[in-house]
């Protein structure tokens, strides 16, 4: 915002058909006294896919074989305080033409 703060934003995409670890600390600090900035940790290992086929007016026009982006593994540390500069996921684009 102007002041500098962040401005929480709708996503409108939900990933898909993708399995994660999420990591709430280090597992040698049982006790939490240590301070670990980089948890909590969300870690993929496979693909996950974003599909368009549920679009509200559009169902049925981007079929899910014909027309979905694939986002790559991915990992963001410290999910509790990430911006938007860190959600730059990479990832190909597959479907026809518009």
């Amino acid at each position: 915002d102007v002041y500098g703060n962040p401005v929480s934003r709708q996503v409108d995409n939900i990933l898909q058909r993708g399995s994660a670890t999420l990591l709430i600390d280090n597992p040698n600090n049982k006790s939490g006294l240590k301070n670990f900035k980089q948890y909590p940790v969300i870690s993929t290992e496979n693909y996950s896919y974003i599909y368009y086929d549920k679009i509200p007016g559009l169902e049925g026009i981007y079929k899910q074989k014909e027309f979905y982006f694939r986002v790559d593994p991915y990992t963001y540390n410290n999910i509790d305080h990430f911006n938007s500069e860190d959600m730059n996921m990479t990832g190909e684009f597959f479907g026809g033409i518009f």
